[in-house]
Formats: C-alpha cells, structure tokens, sequence
C-alpha cells in the first residue's frame, strides 16, 4: 500500500484494525479500499471490486460530503468489515 494512506494517529497496519481519516478530494469509496488494502497487505488489484460488496454511488452520495448525513453503514468487504460514518471516517476491521 502506498505511504500516502491518510491513517489516523496510533493506527499501523497489518492490526486487526484500520482508521481513514478524512482528507479533502478522497472519495468515501477510495478510502475504503486504501483501508482495506492497508490492513489486508495487498495491491487494490488483488481484491474485488468494491460494487461486488456495496454500491459505490449510493456510498458516495451519503458520505463524501461530511455532516451531510447523520450515521453510519457496515459492510463485508474482501474478509473486512467496513464502517463508513457521517463524519466520513472509514474503520477497517478483519472479518472473524
């Protein structure tokens, strides 16, 4: 993954855990497949794409623009569960 990933402070990969933070022009979905990416070790090419788990439309429009909505959505992606907040966070947690 690239060095470049917005992680929050005191997250390191290969955890059990992954925090995108927020930054201007990242859409929601491209975070959750840095995050993913992050936490899994892997190239974006080696996993699905992100439509085989979510619409990536309907993630966009609720959450790329933070404090436009109010909550969150969870979601399985490539053995990972993703949560997408209001805020416009993305946590990435390995699948049990």
């Amino acid at each position: 993954m690239s060095d470049s990933t917005p992680l929050r402070e005191g997250t390191t990969p290969n955890n059990h855990t992954v925090v995108v933070a927020t930054t201007d022009g990242d859409s929601v979905g491209g975070r959750v497949v840095a995050g993913v990416t992050e936490l899994r070790d892997r190239e974006m090419e080696e996993l699905p794409t992100l439509a085989e788990a979510v619409d990536p439309d309907a993630l966009s429009s609720l959450f790329d623009t933070p404090g436009g909505t109010r909550g969150s959505v969870t979601f399985e992606y490539a053995d990972c569960l993703v949560t997408v907040t209001a805020a416009g966070d993305v946590t990435v947690e390995r699948a049990r």
